[in-house]
């Protein structure tokens, strides 16, 4: 379980009792920030964090250590890039991130992130940056509700920069779709 700022809490069933998981300092391999929001268990076992300001975080479980993904300091619009909203794993393992600087989409394999942002010259981008959720039908097609705004429906066809378009679903409104 995420918390605002005591970090990450497992629930261990057979003792009833929480091991804690916080930022150490000291320690490189530790939680980067204690309030961690989305959390995702991907396919091979690997636990996805979201932090609310501090990046992304992978824990593994066997070693109980975290690898961190963390937009650095001073770059443009860093703290939104570190603060996540919603976390989802396609079915080909990718791993989409809904942050408050846009869309991304993690190769778990070669840890390469692609942006997807808004540009107000681009109709096929994002209506904003803000992406609160991220869904997957049973299609394989990505939903993503950016706020304020309607739902946007990607596509399979690619944009001139290799990327994936995105297209307004007008007839879905923000007040009547539950994520």
């Amino acid at each position: 379980m995420g918390t605002a700022n005591g970090g990450l809490n497992k629930l261990n069933p057979q003792v009833q009792r929480f091991q804690l998981y916080r930022n150490d300092p000291n320690d490189p391999q530790s939680l980067s920030y204690d309030s961690v929001g989305p959390i995702v268990e991907g396919r091979q076992g690997r636990v996805w964090l979201g932090t609310l300001g501090g990046g992304l975080e992978s824990f593994d479980r066997q070693t109980r250590t975290f690898t961190h993904y963390v937009q650095p300091p001073g770059e443009a619009l860093s703290q939104q890039a570190n603060t996540y909203a919603s976390l989802l794993e396609d079915r080909h393992g990718a791993l989409w991130l809904g942050t408050l600087a846009g869309l991304g989409r993690l190769d778990p394999n070669t840890g390469n992130i692609d942006t997807y942002r808004h540009s107000p010259d681009d109709p096929e981008s994002l209506v904003n940056d803000n992406v609160l959720s991220i869904l997957e039908d049973q299609s394989g097609r990505l939903w993503v509700a950016p706020h304020p705004a309607s739902m946007w429906l990607s596509h399979n066809r690619p944009t001139l920069h290799g990327k994936r378009a995105f297209s307004t679903c007008r007839f879905l409104s923000w007040e009547r779709l539950w994520t």
